[in-house]
């Protein structure tokens, strides 16, 4: 048997609780967008003791439903209150859709709820009017349970509604999500591929990075251009050989644009094998024309850009084997008298690519940068002689400095090298 002094006091708590929902509910309907939002927060706070109120206030919004701003903001609460007759509500605007801010909030504060929420919305995927958000609400909530209906969305006839289930699908294990991506590189819209190639990128095993490597490669000759870079960077992510060789060729084909040479590179020297260096190798030693240095011209040629961002990408190499093989590339790019090595930016990208590299072979190619006419050439030398080996090439510019045959410009160099040590 109950104590009546206490059923007294809960019966008093409840009316005080009452009163405060209906003072503030009264607030939040005459309130200006402000004090509507500083009160939401408020009814929030009186929990399941506030649902009945809102659902009443949301019945009488329905029947005069002048103020859509009023519901939003009931809409915005009850995604706040995990309760069956919450997300019934949430759900009924959805599916009234007589204002699009209103139903847009009810799908955003359905994803808030999580779990709960995903059975509901899946209803609204029967009607063709709610499916669209529906879905976006369904992929904010990024639960397994959600994976049949996103795998549906992959076939929807909008292509924003495949992007948007591609993109969500990316983040799940499970046996139908490949095939069904794999199927996605073959779409006619080029964003849904695109979507594809990215949410692909990210194989587990090295017998799906080889099938995917396969399946991938003749996208990078697609029609669209962001579709190519894509499908570049998930190859270099990859790396396997079969992703090299299908680098390889679309580097060097003459048809390539600049910006897929650009991400081509990149996605090589991430690979960063031995026959992914090569290729870069082989791409600069590719039959030139003439050049006009960048110093000459504002807008160096094409072939130009691309060469300097293979000197700069193989100063990131991470493996020792890597660095060994990009320094002895970058030397000898040095020593052959490469049109890139004629510019001052590709002597500076090359200077500062071997600071990086740290391997000690290439102290006197770097010790000859110091005898570069240009100033900024020589501080870029310094800077990497500094950061490759710093005791060695002190005492090596040190020697240099004591012999009289030395040539002029180089012991200037010297000289000043020596200066920047000691300062």
């Amino acid at each position: 048997m109950s104590d009546p002094a206490s059923a007294s006091v809960n019966a008093s708590v409840s009316a005080s609780v009452n009163a405060s929902v209906n003072a503030a509910i009264t607030d939040l309907k005459l309130g200006d967008f402000q004090s509507r939002w500083d009160t939401a927060k408020l009814i929030s706070g009186f929990g399941e003791a506030a649902i009945a109120p809102l659902l009443q206030l949301l019945k009488l919004q329905h029947e005069d439903s002048e103020d859509w701003e009023l519901t939003w903001f009931i809409a915005r609460i009850l995604g706040t209150l995990e309760h069956p007759s919450a997300i019934e509500a949430l759900v009924n605007l959805i599916r009234d859709g007589a204002h699009e801010e209103v139903a847009n909030m009810a799908a955003t504060a359905l994803s808030s709820l999580g779990v709960k929420a995903i059975a509901p919305l899946q209803t609204l995927l029967n009607d063709e009017s709610t499916y669209p958000l529906a879905i976006q609400s369904l992929v904010q909530i990024r639960d397994p349970d959600t994976v049949p209906s996103l795998l549906q969305a992959v076939n929807h006839a909008s292509p924003s509604l495949r992007v948007v289930a591609i993109e969500a699908l990316k983040d799940f294990q499970h046996p139908d999500i490949s095939a069904a991506l794999l199927d996605a590189l073959q779409d006619p819209e080029s964003q849904v591929r695109q979507a594809a190639v990215v949410a692909l990128g990210r194989p587990v095993t090295l017998q799906d990075r080889q099938d995917l490597a396969e399946r991938l490669t003749p996208l990078l000759w697609d029609l669209n251009l962001e579709v190519c870079r894509q499908t570049a960077i998930a190859l270099g992510r990859i790396g396997t050989n079969t992703a090299v060789q299908g680098l390889s060729r679309i580097l060097q084909s003459p048809h390539t644009p600049m910006r897929l040479q650009v991400e081509t590179i990149r996605a090589l020297a991430w690979i960063g094998t031995s026959e992914a260096l090569n290729c870069l190798s082989l791409f600069l030693e590719r039959c030139q024309t003439e050049y006009s240095t960048p110093s000459m011209t504002p807008h160096p040629p094409d072939h130009l850009l691309t060469d300097r961002e293979i000197l700069t990408v193989l100063g990131r190499v991470d493996s020792a084997e890597a660095k060994a093989q990009a320094a002895l590339i970058l030397i000898e790019i040095l020593q052959s008298k490469h049109p890139i090595a004629r510019t001052i930016p590709g002597k500076q990208a090359i200077a500062l690519s071997l600071g990086h590299l740290g391997q000690l072979p290439a102290l006197n190619t770097l010790i000859q940068l110091l005898g570069d006419p240009h100033a900024s050439v020589r501080f870029h030398a310094i800077a990497a002689l500094k950061q490759l080996e710093p005791q060695a090439a002190y005492e090596k510019l040190q020697m240099l400095a004591a012999q009289d045959n030395l040539e002029r410009s180089l012991k200037q160099g010297v000289a000043i090298a020596l200066q920047e040590w000691s300062n």
